[in-house]
């Protein structure tokens, strides 16, 4: 808050909705859209795609090749449905600080 930079470029608005977002609401926000990102196969993705299958394929650790099955976790239903609540729950979160510390701001 003590530095303008953040004012200037992103804005008074979103500076004080990323420093509402401190703590588990970040946290769960960033696991859930790492998660989709690197981990998420979807239902629709090419399945012979060895980067979401695993994708520290290069290394020569054998807990990462292809004989080591996922067993269908990332390609199942309920796990979309996990990290979609984990990124609305994150995100609405931060919202209700952010608007909160609004009404209180402007109430004092």
């Amino acid at each position: 808050m003590r530095c303008l930079l953040s004012v200037q470029l992103i804005g008074p608005l979103a500076t004080l909705y990323t420093i509402n977002a401190k703590g588990w609401p970040f946290i769960l926000t960033t696991w859930a859209l790492l998660n989709y990102l690197l981990i998420y196969k979807g239902r629709g993705n090419d399945p012979s795609s060895m980067f979401f299958d695993h994708w520290l394929y290069f290394t020569d650790i054998e807990m990462f090749t292809a004989e080591n099955p996922s067993g269908g976790v990332v390609e199942s239903e309920k796990y979309e449905e996990i990290l979609l609540a984990m990124l609305i729950v994150g995100v609405s979160t931060s919202l209700k600080r952010t608007v909160l510390a609004l009404y209180l701001g402007k109430r004092v």
